[in-house]
């Protein structure tokens, strides 16, 4: 009886590999960001903008952030950021202190500039947001 017990209580203990896991990256330190957001993702859509509530879809976008502080984003086959990010602990603009990635979208010989906060991970999807009035949130998975 006391076998079974425990037999029961090591079967029903085992870790669940399915679990869900959110980290929140705004307020960790520079390296530890770095190393949770490298890789290649896939940007599914973005939300946000002067209502709050504006959602754009991105079906064929993908962003590869490299160890190196390389940034590379195809969008729909098209190269459209290679560029090394800069990093800078600042204020966001919702006050909080936190390390912003500035990187430039190259159209011609102008530099659309991006400036993001990392605020975490939730459950597989990365999420990152504009540093800036009417902000987006770019919504993102691991490939």
């Amino acid at each position: 009886m006391l076998f079974s017990l425990i037999l029961f209580c090591f079967i029903q203990c085992k870790k669940n590999t399915n679990e869900r896991v959110n980290i929140k990256l705004k307020n960790k330190p520079l390296g530890e960001i770095k190393l949770a957001i490298q890789g290649k993702w896939q940007l599914h859509y973005s939300y946000g903008g002067i209502t709050g509530n504006i959602r754009q879809n991105h079906t064929n976008s993908f962003i590869e952030l490299k160890p190196t502080n390389s940034i590379y984003w195809d969008d729909n086959n098209n190269l459209i950021v290679k560029d090394l990010i800069r990093w800078k602990r600042k204020i966001d603009m919702v006050g909080d202190s936190t390390f912003i990635m500035s990187f430039c979208e190259m159209r011609g010989a102008i530099c659309y500039a991006y400036s993001c906060g990392v605020q975490g991970i939730r459950n597989d999807t990365l999420i990152l947001y504009d540093d800036a009035t009417d902000p987006d949130g770019y919504y993102l998975t691991r490939k």
